[in-house]
C-alpha cells in the first residue's frame, strides 16, 4: 500500500522512511498432496482412509527481521506436516444408531534459525511432534425427540527436539531446545451430549459434559538443565444451549459454556525467543531463579511482590445470547457475548530481587538488569517473561450480520463486530491484542437472466487505542524503541546493510547520539505507535460464465492502494492487487 512499511526497522530505529514497494522475505513456497478413499465393507458399514502431506519453505519471521526488530535472519524451517487417519463407521450397530472409531497419526516438524548479525552466532533448532490419536463415538435415539452423542478420545504426543549454536569460527555446541527433547503430553477425554426437541418446532435444547485428564512429562537432562517432571491436570466442562422459535421468522438463541485449558507442553517447558513477547523462560526456571511476577508483560512492569508458582489450568465461562430474523427479502442476526477467564495463562515480565546477570538461559546469557530488577538477554530489547495465572479477565462484545435483496438483481450484505477485554485486577489493564471495532459491506449486481455479476466490497476498522503494555512493546503493534535498541540496530544491522558508514547515518549524516535525540528526545524509550490506525479499504469483483463448463472471476483488492495493517499482524496488507481465477467443471 503506497510502497510503505509502517513498522519497518529503519523507521523504528533510525526514523527514516522505508523504501521499495515490497516487503522483503514475506514470500514463501508451499506444496502438498492429499489422498483419500472410502470403501463400503457391508450394507451399512464403511472404512475410510485419508492422508495429507504439506511442506513450506523459505518462510521468515518478518516482524523479527526488517519488518520490526531488525535481526539479520529469522527463518522458519523445516515446516512439514504428515497427517493420516483410518476410520470405521457403522449404522445400526447393536444398541447404537451410529458408531465410528478413528485412529490417527499427526506428525509435524518445525524449526527455526535466528541470527542477529552475519558475524554473530547462528541459533538453529528443529522440533518434531508426533501425536497418535484414538477416538470412538456413538449416537443413540432415546426417544423420538431425544438423541444422545457420547464417546471418548486419547491423544498421545511425543516431542523430540535438537538445538545447535554455531559460533562465527564454525564451532558448534548443543543447547536446550524450546521444548525439551523427550517431552510427552497425554490427554484423555470422555464426553456426553444430549439433544432434545422439547416443544416440536418451538424449543430445542442441547447439553453436554466432558471430563478431561492431561499429563505432562519431561525427561531429565542435567547437561541442558532440564528437570525430570510429571504434572497431571484434570477437570470437567459443560455446555448448555437452546433455540426458541417465536415465529417462523424470528428465533432467540442462548448458551452457557464452561471451558477449560490445561497448560500445554510449551506453557510448562518453553524457553526461547517468542517473537511477540521477547525472551521467555519456563515457570520452573523462573522459580529456580527466584523471579517475582511483574505487573504487566511489558517493559514498564514493576514487581507485584508475588513469587512465580506452578501453573494451574485456565478456566472460562462463556455466556452468549442472540436473535435471528429473516423474511423473504432480508435476514439478520445479532449475538452478544461475555467471556470470563479465571486463572488465564498469560505472559508476565519477571522481576528479580537478586542479581541474575551472566545466568545462562538455554544458551542466552543475561547481559543486563535494570534498577527495577527486569533482566535482558543479548539482542532483545524487551525484558524476560514467563507464564503465570492471571486472577481474572473479561471480554465482552457482539457480532452482527445483515443481508438484503434490494431488487431482483441487487443484493447487499453488511457485518460488524467488536470486543473489549480487560484484566480484572487492580490495574484494569487491557488484554493483549484485542481487536478494534470492525465491519464490512458488499453490494452485488446480477441481472436475473445474465451469466455475469459485479460486486463492490468494503472493509473497515476503527483505530485501536486500548493497548496493553505488552502491545506497546510488540514490534507488530506499538514497536517500542529505547536508547539501547536504537544503538544495537545502528551499530549492527544498519551497518551490515550500508545504512550507516563511518559512524554516521548515510541518508542524514547524523551520529548515533543525534539519531537517539531526534527519536527519543530526553526520554529513555518511546513507542513508534500509540495506537493501530483505523482504515477503510475498497474492492471490486466480477465474474462471468464462459459456456457451460468454465467460470472466470476477476478480483480487485485495495483499489485505492491504501496502506493499512490488521491489528496484531506482522505485515502491512497488500496494496492494489488483481487476481484472475478460472474454474473448469467436468
Amino acid at each position: 500500500g503506497r510502497g510503505i512499511d509502517s513498522h519497518a526497522a529503519v523507521t523504528r530505529f533510525l526514523g527514516v522512511p522505508s523504501t521499495g514497494g515490497t516487503l522483503e522475505n514475506t514470500g514463501y513456497a508451499q506444496a502438498g498432496i492429499s489422498a483419500g478413499a472410502r470403501v463400503r465393507v457391508a450394507s451399512s458399514r464403511s472404512l475410510s482412509i485419508s492422508y495429507r502431506h504439506s511442506e513450506q519453505g523459505d518462510s521468515h519471521r518478518y516482524d523479527q527481521e526488517m519488518g520490526g526488530n531488525g535481526r539479520y535472519r529469522s527463518v522458519f524451517g523445516p515446516q512439514r506436516l504428515d497427517f493420516g487417519f483410518l476410520r470405521y463407521e457403522s449404522a445400526r450397530q447393536s444398541w447404537f444408531d451410529e458408531v465410528s472409531a478413528t485412529v490417527s497419526v499427526n506428525r509435524q516438524a518445525d524449526g527455526r534459525a535466528e541470527q542477529r548479525r552475519p558475524t554473530e552466532r547462528l541459533d538453529e533448532q528443529v522440533n518434531t511432534t508426533t501425536a497418535i490419536g484414538y477416538s470412538v463415538q456413538a449416537t443413540r435415539t432415546l426417544a423420538p425427540r431425544f438423541k444422545a452423542l457420547f464417546g471418548a478420545d486419547v491423544y498421545d504426543e511425543f516431542i523430540g527436539g535438537a538445538r545447535v549454536l554455531t559460533a562465527p569460527d564454525g564451532s558448534t555446541s548443543r543447547a536446550r531446545p524450546d521444548i525439551p527433547d523427550g517431552t510427552r503430553y497425554t490427554s484423555v477425554g470422555v464426553f456426553w451430549q444430549q439433544n432434545a426437541e422439547v416443544i416440536p418446532g418451538r424449543l430445542h435444547l442441547r447439553g453436554g459434559v466432558r471430563y478431561g485428564d492431561f499429563t505432562f512429562c519431561s525427561v531429565r537432562d542435567d547437561s541442558l538443565g532440564v528437570p525430570e517432571d510429571s504434572i497431571r491436570t484434570r477437570d470437567t466442562t459443560f455446555q448448555a444451549s437452546g433455540v426458541l422459535t417465536l415465529t417462523p421468522s424470528l428465533s432467540l438463541t442462548t448458551s452457557v459454556n464452561r471451558g477449560f485449558r490445561a497448560a500445554n507442553a510449551f506453557d510448562f517447558g518453553g524457553i526461547g525467543l517468542s517473537g511477540g513477547a521477547g525472551y521467555e523462560i519456563s515457570p520452573g526456571r523462573a522459580v529456580d531463579l527466584g523471579g517475582l511476577r511483574g505487573s504487566t508483560d511489558g517493559a514498564t512492569a514493576i514487581s507485584t511482590g508475588q513469587a512465580v508458582g506452578d501453573l494451574r489450568p485456565e478456566r472460562l465461562m462463556a455466556y452468549e445470547a442472540g436473535v435471528r430474523w429473516h423474511s423473504r427479502r432480508a435476514s439478520g442476526s445479532l449475538t452478544v457475548f461475555d467471556l470470563e477467564f479465571h486463572d488465564a495463562i498469560e505472559r508476565r515480565t519477571l522481576v528479580f530481587p537478586t542479581n541474575v546477570v551472566n545466568q545462562d538461559l538455554a544458551g542466552y546469557p543475561v547481559v543486563r538488569q535494570d534498577e527495577v530488577g527486569r533482566a535482558y538477554v543479548a539482542g532483545e530489547p524487551r525484558p524476560i517473561v514467563t507464564r503465570v495465572n492471571v486472577s481474572r479477565a473479561r471480554i465482552r462484545g457482539f457480532e452482527a450480520d445483515a443481508r438484503f435483496r434490494v431488487t431482483a438483481s441487487v443484493r447487499a450484505r453488511a457485518w460488524g463486530s467488536a470486543a473489549n477485554g480487560s484484566e480484572l485486577d487492580a490495574s484494569r489493564t487491557p488484554r493483549r491484542r484485542m481487536p478494534p471495532v470492525m465491519g464490512g459491506a458488499s453490494v452485488t449486481w446480477q441481472p436475473v437472466t445474465a451469466r455475469w455479476w459485479i460486486e463492490g466490497t468494503m472493509l473497515a476498522a476503527s483505530a485501536q487505542r486500548r493497548l496493553s503494555d505488552g502491545d506497546l512493546g510488540d514490534a507488530r503493534i506499538g514497536a517500542r524503541r529505547s536508547l539501547s535498541s536504537i544503538a544495537a540496530f545502528f551499530s549492527g544491522t544498519a551497518v551490515d546493510r550500508g545504512l550507516v558508514a563511518d559512524g554516521r547515518l548515510v541518508s542524514t549524516g547524523e551520529t548515533l547520539a543525534e539519531v537517539q535525540a531526534r527519536l527519543l528526545g530526553a526520554a529513555p524509550s518511546q513507542t513508534l505507535f500509540t495506537s493501530t490506525p483505523g482504515f477503510v479499504v475498497l474492492g471490486a469483483r466480477a465474474g462471468i460464465a464462459l459456456g457451460s463448463f468454465l467460470e472466470l472471476t476477476v478480483i480487485g483488492e485495495n483499489v485505492v492502494d491504501r496502506n493499512y495493517r490488521l491489528h496484531g499482524s506482522g505485515v502491512d496488507e497488500p496494496g492494489f492487487n488483481i487476481q484472475a481465477r478460472i474454474r473448469a467443471m467436468f
